[in-house]
């Protein structure tokens, strides 16, 4: 009768040895990566070895240990990139504007739909000494003699200068901090870019002819691919040779990394990101050569990034915090100019304590001024420059509280000066009280912080049920491993057993000819 023949079973003993062997040492690495980020579980798939005819029928040779397989989706590989873009974004932008909300004083995440106003009053907000400024004047109506009250004038007009003061350089200062902290960013992300091309390389190398994958150099390049994507939105296409192409926020967007290149001239299409501008206009742009070269290389990159940490900022510095066409610079600057203009016009029509009408004093003081020009003509007013001006601030009897000359007790200027609180005639709100104005540039960024957070608790559950899902087809389970290894242990063991048996009935046949 014809079989497979002792030999064959030998072998296919031999075969079973090695693939439960390899099965085991499979399952040894996964249980040693198992807090391993981003580590895809391994395994070693079997496959029944080809069959022979015999006078039995067909017999198979045993069992085939094909290469490594990766417990991989690479839908959730896609999509979790996207989501921790979105995430980051919305996590540093809730940062920045609490920065903000630091900077002003101001509880912007505090809203309340009739009482904003008093959401917004702070006694350490910009609310408070503008309220204190109008009641000075109020004050000063019913005593217009009143050196005390004077003072107390003096004293408020001070505060809200050095509140706009305070708030402007507070701002920039800010505004500062993030650019350097998107300056180092642009420059880790393109160290991370390189890395990434030598992981492409050193993939398709691996990988030439298709017979083996480099799972463990796949793992790495993704796990690097999620933290970049922290810092902004990409798109990923993976290329024939196992490469990774990289582009900038969409399939059109700036190509970063191709094949084993990432800013290098060696593939001109591909570039490196540099920061270009500034507020509220600065921008992500690109490059090609060497350091020397990039500002004879800067290129427009379209579109900018959209997520990532890196895009929250650049809206931090260009829509938020802004300058003096934008953000909220441009509105405390609006603030200052439009104090400095309606207070200014009234007063100038007032007279002093002296009876005299304060323009005819020497150098026509102005009652607020620029740092720049202390006094007449009137510089640009900006909330960074506003102050009191000097020959006020240095004589309390040049306070213009009567509107008819020769009449000191006159208080109808000072009330005029007090109503200027509710007037809608300041030349830069757009028909706004100044309180108002001021109102509604800061329940704005609050509505813009309760909304980011709100946003983000959202996104962050999202992307824990994405992480989750992909957990179960990728992560290791401890439980699993373990009970693999019993089962291939076994099969080790009944392998050997079986090799065994056959070395046995080899010896009794060879025991046969003697």
């Amino acid at each position: 009768m014809s079989t497979i023949g002792l030999s064959a079973s030998l072998m296919m003993g031999a075969r079973s040895l090695a693939a439960q062997r390899a099965a085991i040492e499979a399952t040894g690495h996964n249980i040693a990566n198992v807090n391993t980020p981003n580590y895809a579980r391994q395994r070693v798939p079997f496959e029944s070895d080809f069959a022979m005819k015999t006078d039995v029928g067909q017999q198979g040779l045993g069992v085939v240990a094909n290469n490594l397989q990766q417990s991989r989706s690479l839908l959730l590989d896609a999509q979790i990139p996207t989501n921790i873009s979105t995430l980051a974004y919305l996590e540093e932008k809730g940062n920045l504007l609490s920065q903000v909300e630091a900077n002003l004083g101001q509880p912007l995440d505090r809203l309340n739909s009739v009482a904003s106003s008093q959401s917004v009053n702070s006694s350490d907000g910009l609310s408070e000494a503008l309220d204190g400024f109008f009641n000075a004047f109020q004050a000063l109506s019913a005593d217009p003699t009143s050196t005390v009250l004077r003072q107390q004038v003096i004293l408020s007009a001070q505060g809200v200068a050095r509140k706009l003061n305070s708030i402007d350089k507070n701002l920039v200062n800010t505004q500062n901090q993030i650019v350097s902290q998107i300056s180092q960013e642009v420059t880790d992300i393109n160290s991370s870019l390189s890395d990434i091309a030598k992981l492409n390389g050193q993939i398709s190398m691996i990988e030439v002819g298709g017979e083996v994958r480099a799972n463990d150099l796949r793992d790495g390049r993704q796990q690097m691919v999620e933290e970049l994507s922290k810092h902004m939105d990409l798109n990923t296409q993976e290329q024939a040779d196992g490469s990774l192409t990289v582009r900038l926020g969409s399939a059109a967007g700036a190509l970063l990394v191709s094949g084993a290149y990432s800013g290098n001239t060696a593939s001109a299409a591909t570039v490196k990101l540099a920061v270009d501008g500034a507020a509220p206009t600065l921008d992500i742009k690109s490059w090609t050569g060497g350091e020397a070269e990039i500002a004879a290389n800067l290129d427009a990159v379209a579109p900018q990034p959209s997520a990532g940490t890196l895009a929250a900022r650049i809206e931090g510095v260009n829509t938020v915090i802004g300058g003096s066409t934008a953000g909220l610079i441009q509105d405390f600057d609006r603030i200052a100019a439009s104090l400095a203009a309606l207070v200014n016009a009234q007063h100038a029509v007032g007279f002093t304590l002296e009876g005299s009408p304060l323009y005819a004093t020497t150098g026509n003081p102005t009652f607020f001024d620029d740092d720049a020009v202390d006094g007449n003509p009137l510089g640009v007013v900006t909330a960074a420059n506003i102050q009191l001006n000097s020959v006020v601030a240095n004589d309390i009897r040049k306070i213009a509280a009567s509107d008819t000359a020769g009449e000191p007790s006159n208080r109808a200027n000072a009330q005029r000066i007090a109503q200027l609180r509710d007037s809608t005639a300041g030349p830069f709100l757009g028909g706004m009280t100044i309180s108002n104005y001021y109102l509604t540039s800061v329940t704005g960024l609050g509505v813009n912080l309760r909304v980011t957070n709100n946003q983000k608790t959202t996104q962050d559950l999202l992307n824990q049920q994405l992480v989750n899902q992909r957990d179960s087809v990728m992560g290791v389970s401890i439980d699993e491993e373990m009970t693999n290894m019993i089962r291939f242990q076994n099969a080790f063991e009944a392998s050997a057993r079986f090799i065994a048996t056959i070395d046995e009935m080899m010896q009794l046949i060879n025991s046969l000819k003697r």
